[in-house]
């Protein structure tokens, strides 16, 4: 099982034209629109959430918005585990494993982990999702309902994040450990928003992230 290190920083909504900007020094692969799906071992003994686990199992589907693959839709199944003594790290550790499907798989899949397996649906979170790259590392900058996201993942052990980071002018100290959910969670708390299991588009009562 392959360790992910990522870092990544936050940013209210109006700032996406900016970054967008930002991100065209780096070569841009695509963007999809996705939906991830966070479910349970449906053994309550063994939830996949407790502090002695702490990992997710998810399925995401997707389909791309742009590029010759304009509409194709695909899934990605996988199991992430936080690393406990990296926990607070700005640079995020976890354990990953993946598994690439097509559209019509994905599909099948949410079938058996519901139907059949009874597996949970705990949360879920909607995100479009645009896809950079530059030597060793992947770019992503994610809109989601409460604003958005930049993460820099490392691919490579001779990635040159210092250099990324110097020019898409950002600090390591800003970065910010909390997943999305997490962040959502804050944000709910910080402006008195019921919290919600599933973080969607057409929620009306989302809050917002503020710099």
């Amino acid at each position: 099982m392959r360790i992910e290190r990522e870092i990544k920083f936050y940013f209210p909504a109006n700032k996406l034209e900016e970054l967008k900007a930002v991100l065209r020094i780096f070569k841009y692969v695509h963007t999809k629109h996705e939906l991830t799906l966070n479910y349970d071992n449906p053994n309550p003994k063994l939830s996949f959430y407790n502090k002695e686990i702490d990992g997710r199992l998810r399925l995401r589907l997707m389909r791309y918005l742009d590029t010759a693959e304009k509409d194709k839709e695909v899934g990605l199944f996988s199991w992430k585990q936080r690393i406990p003594e990296r926990a607070v790290s700005t640079i995020r550790h976890e354990h990953e494993a993946e598994c690439h499907l097509s559209g019509e798989d994905a599909d099948s899949l949410k079938t058996i982990l519901t139907d059949v397996l009874k597996c949970p649906l705990i949360s879920s979170y909607e995100r479009e999702r645009a896809h950079y790259h530059v030597d060793g590392l992947e770019i992503t900058l994610d809109k989601f309902p409460f604003g958005l996201m930049l993460e820099i993942e490392l691919k490579d052990d001779d990635a040159n994040l210092e250099d990324a980071l110097e020019k898409l002018n950002l600090k390591p100290e800003d970065a910010s450990y909390l997943s999305c959910d997490d962040m959502y969670k804050q944000l709910c708390r910080e402006q008195n928003k019921a919290i919600k299991p599933h973080i969607l588009f057409d929620d009306k009562e989302m809050p917002s992230y503020q710099s």
